[in-house]
């Protein structure tokens, strides 16, 4: 397993962060917010209403899929920035596509605390909210925890305690580390589950947490990590405790999720059959749930940069492999049909021309090609 650490030694600057943290942190949400919707939680557990704030992917409404699911804490402000930059990863592939649940940040300097309230906050979210999401939302068995400052110590709280809980933690300028460290003296909190899991974890160098902690934090993680759990450690040269929240999140994602993308090599050494086959078992196996390549996202511009090669043998392939995979993609008949017209072989063009207008009589791709069969 390939464990990576990145840390840049900076001078460290004096902590002034608390008072902001409080501040950006403890703001008033509007009614309505730029993306999802408010539900309501009438807790048993914590004896309150308590809100939690919903964003959804922007193609659920029009998909069949199930989704990761992030738990970002300090909704709806670090909520809304983690589901902005997951959509912008998104958008290109980078990162797939999935719901954040925001939790509210009533009482943060005690539910979040790992020395206050945050075994019950935490017996809160595993117990009402959890179970709340995976009744109402179409999701997959993989959870993210996330979150900045005291949020950020929740998270690694959560992560290490509860590790049947969460595959990924992202935890930006976290603190308390001193008690989070002697906690994992307890040989129950190394007690892993099998599942792949990561730790990214970050501070800035301005007006942040105290960089020795954070060391002995990543010290005791390297020491009794099992070897299903990778890690990652940064310091963000010239961020302070609250610029740092953007960089954390997208570091995080980017750390985790660096290998996502399918990359057609200028050379191929296997079949690309074999290579995506090869590539998303990979995946497959790392995030817990099956990973399937998307038609548009992935497939048709693999094909397409063969086609530009003059590789016709393996779009072929690559089409072929599609169908596997979606057996009712019109367009993958069509472009089927147009891959085997361009290398002559007419007779496969109208069997699989026949089948995509079949499928969709519509498909103005497949008309296309139609007409260029009848000449």
């Amino acid at each position: 397993m390939k464990r990576f650490i990145s840390v840049k030694k900076v001078r460290f600057f004096p902590i002034t962060f608390l008072v902001m943290a409080a501040f950006i942190f403890g703001q008033d949400y509007p009614e309505e917010f730029l993306h999802g919707e408010i539900r309501k939680i009438q807790s048993e557990i914590l004896q309150q209403e308590r809100t939690i704030f919903i964003y959804l992917p922007t193609n659920y409404e029009e998909s069949t899929g199930s989704y990761p699911v992030h738990y970002v804490t300090d909704a709806p402000g670090t909520a809304n920035l983690f589901y902005d930059l997951l959509r912008l990863h998104a958008s290109v592939n980078s990162v797939p596509q999935g719901i954040v649940i925001g939790l509210q940040s009533d009482g943060r300097e005690f539910n979040l605390h790992p020395e206050k309230g945050a075994n019950q906050y935490l017996d809160f979210i595993e117990k009402e909210v959890i179970p709340f999401v995976e009744k109402n939302y179409r999701t997959q068995a993989f959870r993210t925890i996330a979150g900045h400052s005291l949020g950020g110590g929740f998270a690694i709280y959560a992560f290490l305690s509860r590790p049947h809980l969460f595959n990924l933690c992202i935890a930006g300028s976290p603190y308390p580390l001193q008690y989070l460290t002697h906690m994992m003296d307890r040989k129950e909190i190394m007690n892993n589950t099998s599942d792949y899991r990561f730790l990214y974890a970050s501070l800035g160098t301005v007006n942040d947490i105290n960089e020795l902690d954070f060391d002995n934090f990543k010290e005791a993680i390297i020491e009794l990590a099992p070897p299903n759990l990778d890690y990652s450690f940064q310091i963000h040269a010239g961020e302070s405790h609250i610029s740092n929240i953007a960089v954390n999140f997208q570091s995080g994602l980017e750390g985790f999720y660096k290998d996502w993308q399918f990359v057609l090599p200028d050379t191929l050494n296997a079949p690309i059959d074999v290579l995506l086959t090869t590539h998303y078992k990979r995946l497959s196996h790392k995030v817990g749930y099956p990973v399937k390549p998307g038609e548009w996202e992935v497939i048709f511009p693999v094909m397409d940069q063969l086609a530009q090669r003059g590789d016709f043998k393996n779009a072929i392939q690559v089409l072929k492999y599609c169908i596997a995979l979606y057996p009712r993609s019109d367009q993958a008949y069509a472009f089927l049909a147009r891959a085997y017209l361009s290398v002559g072989e007419k007779e496969s063009a109208q069997i699989y021309l026949e089948k995509a207008l079949s499928i969709n009589p519509h498909n103005k791709y497949a008309l296309e090609i139609k007409s260029l069969l009848n000449r």
